[in-house]
């Protein structure tokens, strides 16, 4: 089924239903790859962040070093 394609967000020259749709799905495809890479591959920084100190991380474990140590 023939339809406006688009271009830049302004219509352009005919395209189709088809088309149109596999363009979209391409891009989700993408889009779930980049969000796996991501999930996969980037080191998030875990409960002892950037703030504080580890004076400060003791006293919320009670002085337990072995605690501290596991949260790395």
């Amino acid at each position: 089924m023939p339809t406006l394609g688009f271009t830049h967000m302004h219509p352009a020259q005919l395209t189709t239903v088809g088309k149109r749709a596999s363009l979209c799905i391409s891009d989700l495809v993408a889009d779930l790859i980049n969000i796996q890479r991501v999930r996969d591959v980037l080191r998030f920084r875990g409960e002892k962040g950037t703030t504080g100190t580890l004076a400060s991380l003791l006293a919320g474990c009670v002085g337990n070093h072995e605690k501290v140590i596991d949260l790395d």
